[in-house]
């Protein structure tokens, strides 16, 4: 405390704002003035108050002024410095949201249909059809060149592989898409054939930068497209046919969108060619090979290997690491006790499943429908999200900011396979109108077996005219080809929020927007 002269006006009781000193630290003007004392002890930063003949005040830094070496001076203005402004309370309208056990075909996840399109085209209809009958979202198109093994692919069989991309689209699905030279013998074709026709690929897979694929699996090489033993590429035994399918892998990378996944049939045909450590959070979704080269199996709990999927001890391990943040797929392929459902549900969760084959094997299928958890499957592939609670503000201004926070849980096997976006947006209950605010939250890193909170701060644009906004939850598809389409945002497993015309999320909340 210093003591001021009397002459100086300082604050009183009466009058508890009518001091004109400044105060200065090396120069540079402090504050607020006619702070409170406790507010100067407590909080600091520069604060300080004239009362009386009595000076107190703090440093910029909290600081001890008796000992930071700087120099503190006053001057005496022509009018009072601002008194410090209170705060406007925010109030806060807390939400909580019951769920629902409904099966919801949300995008790139589920139960799937697999079928040679090539030979049997899709129509928008017949996928309209999968998802009303069975609430499928994702189709599986094995395409077939046998005809090509020494040959470009013609016009006509790459304009129908566009035609059905472009079905697949309009019908509102996703794609798991995989080219196939054999599927009776091991005969395939060679490197360079192979490389020209992913180059002649290049140009479908990449429209609208991939939007509808869910992921492509590897194929190419060896009966069914399982890149075991070859004519072109021999067995996966030496360091020369390790190296061919690498190259094999590294142009299909080259040739699908960079922010689609590449499937491998073993975790050996990673592992091998990209190393043995599994995928870290730093470099998930970096776009490197290991953060997008992922696996599917297609012999799923069907033997104590999965019948040679997982030979090394290492195999299992590494997957269960690597699929938290790459998508997993596949089909059964026996009947035995190594598929009875809790055993089957416990495999899922440990290795992150999003998509499962409906169609094969039918015998598993039918004994998880018998047994009771052929729902519980159904709902808990790929991700499934639901609203916990919320805590949204109730009043805003133009300009100002809104402290966002909801919690998530996820309590599918998988978090979601690719990315999209996530905005809060607020429609306006007069008009209709509607404003899109931007979060930086990303449904990939939402991974099941934890509660996940959202808490972001989003600014209101100071053009937002004054009214009642409903506040809604929009988790769409990043391409913006697909943004705008409803059936590609995800839907919340939460009773009474979704919206099927607008693809939003309601968050059961009003914000009040003043001047």
């Amino acid at each position: 405390m210093v003591n001021i002269d009397s002459s100086i006006l300082g604050d009183t009781a009466t009058a508890p704002t009518q001091s004109k000193l400044q105060l200065y630290e090396n120069g540079v003007a402090l504050g607020p003035a006619h702070s409170t004392h406790d507010s100067i002890r407590t909080l600091g930063k520069g604060r300080f108050s004239h009362w009386g003949t009595a000076l107190r005040f703090s440093s910029s830094d909290n600081s001890n002024p008796k000992t930071n070496n700087r120099a503190y001076t006053y001057a005496v203005l022509a009018a009072p410095a601002p008194a410090p402004v209170t705060p406007t309370p925010v109030t806060t309208t807390e939400v909580t949201y019951p769920l629902s056990s409904a099966a919801i075909a949300n995008p790139d996840r589920g139960f799937y249909w697999m079928t040679d399109c090539r030979a049997n085209p899709v129509s928008v209809s017949q996928l309209q059809a999968y998802r009303a009958r069975n609430g499928h979202s994702v189709i599986h198109c094995l395409w077939y060149l046998r005809d090509f093994k020494n040959s470009q692919i013609s016009s006509a069989v790459l304009n129908q592989l566009a035609t059905q991309m472009d079905n697949v689209r309009t019908a509102g699905f996703k794609m798991i898409l995989r080219f196939v030279y054999t599927s009776a013998d091991i005969n395939d074709a060679p490197l360079t054939i192979i490389q020209q026709h992913l180059d002649q690929i290049k140009p479908i897979l990449a429209k609208n930068n991939g939007d509808i694929i869910s992921v492509v699996q590897t194929g190419l090489i060896g009966q069914w497209g399982e890149m075991s033993t070859s004519s072109n590429f021999g067995a996966p035994s030496t360091a020369a046919n390790w190296s061919a399918r690498k190259a094999v892998i590294d142009k299909l990378l080259s040739v699908v969108p960079v922010n689609r996944q590449v499937a491998v049939r073993t975790p050996a045909f990673k592992m091998n060619p990209y190393g043995s450590t599994p995928l870290t959070d730093a470099e998930a979704f970096s776009g490197t090979a290991r953060a997008r080269v992922t696996h599917y199996n297609d012999c799923f709990i069907s033997s104590s290997n999965d019948y040679y999927t997982y030979v090394s001890a290492a195999d299992k391990p590494f997957i269960q690491q690597d699929s938290k943040y790459l998508a997993m797929s596949g089909e059964t392929c026996a009947d035995n006790a190594y598929n009875e459902c809790s055993a089957a549900i416990k495999e899922m969760a440990s290795l992150h499943w999003s998509y499962l084959h409906e169609g094969y094997h039918a015998d598993v299928i039918e004994k998880w429908r018998n047994t009771g958890c052929l729902e519980t499957i159904r709902q808990r592939l790929g991700y499934r999200f639901s609203l916990q609670s919320a805590s949204l503000p109730s009043s805003a201004k133009a300009g100002g900011t809104l402290a966002v926070k909801f919690v998530i849980n996820n309590s599918g096997f998988a978090a979601a396979a690719n990315s999209r976006k996530v905005e809060i947006i607020l429609r306006n209950t007069a008009t209709g109108a509607l404003i899109k605010l931007p979060m930086s939250a990303d449904p990939r890193r939402w991974l099941p077996g934890s509660l996940i909170t959202v808490s972001e701060n989003v600014v209101l644009p100071s053009s937002i005219p004054v009214g009642n906004y409903a506040l809604l939850l929009n988790l769409p598809d990043s391409a913006p080809s697909l943004y705008a389409r409803p059936e590609y945002s995800i839907q919340l497993a939460n009773q009474n929020v979704w919206e099927p015309v607008t693809g939003y999320n309601s968050l059961k909340a009003t914000l009040v927007v003043g001047q």
